[in-house]
Parts: C-alpha cells; structure tokens; sequence
C-alpha cells in the first residue's frame, strides 16, 4: 500500500478527466488535544476522482469513513468546520474546506446517505424530485427520470408499488434504498457517492441494487462506494470491469487513505 494517494495530472493513465482532487486535507473532531499528527481523525495528503471510474472506500465502523464523505461533500456540521483543513478542485472550481455544498451540487457532485431524508406520505416520484438540482433539471430531464424510476419499480421483488404515484411508505427497505439511488443518479450527477448503500438490504435485494446501478451508470459518471462490507466492494469491481471503468479501491485507517494493491 502506498500512504498517500498521489496523482498531479488532470487526467489519468486512461486519459479520463478529473472530477474532484483533494490536498492536504486534515480533520479532528471539536474537543480533541492538541493538533499532533496522532489526533487527526482524517489525515489524508492527496485524492483525486476521474470520470468513468470507480472506487472503493473501504474500512471498519468508527475509522471516519461517513467523516470524509461529509468533508468531501460540504455536509459537515458546522461546529466541526472550524477544525478542518486542506485545499479543494472540484471540476473548474478551487478552494480551501469547508466546501460550500451549493458549490458541490453545482459541479455535479452527490452523495446519498443511508439516513437521506424521504417522506412516507408522499408518492415515489415526488420524493425522487426532492433530489432535482432545478426546476430546470426536471423539465428536461424528468420524462427519462420518470421512466427510469417506472422500469426500477416493475423489477421491485412481489411488486410492492403499482406505480411511480405510489406512496414511498408502501415500500421495502430495499425499494427505498433504490429510490434514494434513482433520486441521485436521474439528475445527471458525474460522481455519486454512496454512503453505507446496502446496509439494510438482505442478500436478495442487494443483488437488485447492484442491478440497478449498473442499469443507471452512464458515462463519464463515476461512484465512490462507501462500505465495511468486502462483498460490497467485490460486487462494484465486477460491476466495474464489466462495463470497461477503472477500477480503485483504498482503505481509511488510522486517518490515512491507502490504496490497495
């Protein structure tokens, strides 16, 4: 393993963009002691993100995986942004942390969260355009999103909902984790960042939310999947090489991000 992520081009050995890079980014929580290289819950030098690509986030419960996905995504509580540090490229725009999530949504960066906020009294399709960057977005976009949540919903196991107008509240953890991921991916995000995606998911349905990424995986988007489970990660390789992305995957431990060999 290498102990940082290093990577000083705009586009990699394949030739594909950069959609985010990272330096000297360092975070510990309010309270902790003194800023020694030991205390830093993340300590990571670099990371950069191209297009077309995915990759892994691996390590243990605690390490500060959902941390890092929060710094990357400008979702950090804001007592804690005070103790953060490090520089930002996301696509043309460049910064020092905390990010100003408006700026990550602007560039086309999402995350989805397994405790994303969706409202059971309100139908399938209106909680996917909770996720809509703009109005614009869903006049545009919306015909195709809408049919995509249509043909996802007509693979849901004993076809818990009849249709998109259904309300969420008729749905299987496994059909609300696939919403969460269609109200991301519809909009046309370049890098989708999924958080703990299957962590209430039976084996079953976990196989059907794999299905259904590959299904909505367009290029040049790319995925960062966040998980302690090593199936997860085996499971996005596949998925990966099958349809000819570039494959990475690193380990969080002891606040240092390492890439796998």
């Amino acid at each position: 393993m290498n102990r940082h992520v290093v990577d000083r081009e705009t586009k990699s050995e394949t030739g594909h963009e950069l959609v985010a890079a990272v330096s000297g980014l360092r975070f510990r929580y309010p309270g902790a002691s003194a800023k020694e290289e030991g205390h830093w819950l993340l300590d990571i030098g670099s990371l950069h993100i191209h297009t077309n690509s995915a990759y892994s986030l691996l390590g243990e419960n605690m390490v500060g995986k959902t941390t890092l996905v929060r710094v990357l995504t400008g979702t950090l509580d804001a007592p804690s942004r005070g103790y953060l540090e490090g520089s930002f490229c996301y696509g043309a725009v460049t910064g020092r942390f905390p990010v100003d999530p408006r700026i990550v949504r602007r560039v086309g960066i999402c995350a989805v969260h397994q405790n994303d906020m969706m409202f059971d009294g309100l139908s399938i399709w209106e909680n996917v355009l909770l996720g809509a960057p703009s109005r614009a977005a869903v006049r545009f976009h919306g015909p195709a999103a809408r049919n995509s949540l249509r043909l996802t919903l007509a693979r849901l196991a004993n076809h818990e909902a009849r249709s998109e107008a259904s309300a969420l509240g008729t749905l299987s953890a496994g059909g609300r984790a696939m919403v969460r991921t269609i109200r991301a991916v519809a909009w046309g995000y370049r890098l989708l960042v999924l958080d703990e995606p299957t962590v209430n998911l039976d084996p079953k349905n976990r196989d059907r939310w794999f299905f259904l990424l590959g299904e909505l995986w367009t290029n040049p988007a790319s995925v960062v999947l966040v998980s302690h489970d090593p199936e997860d990660h085996t499971a996005l390789r596949n998925l990966a090489l099958r349809s000819g992305r570039v494959y990475k995957a690193f380990k969080l431990h002891d606040g240092m991000l390492n890439e796998c060999e």
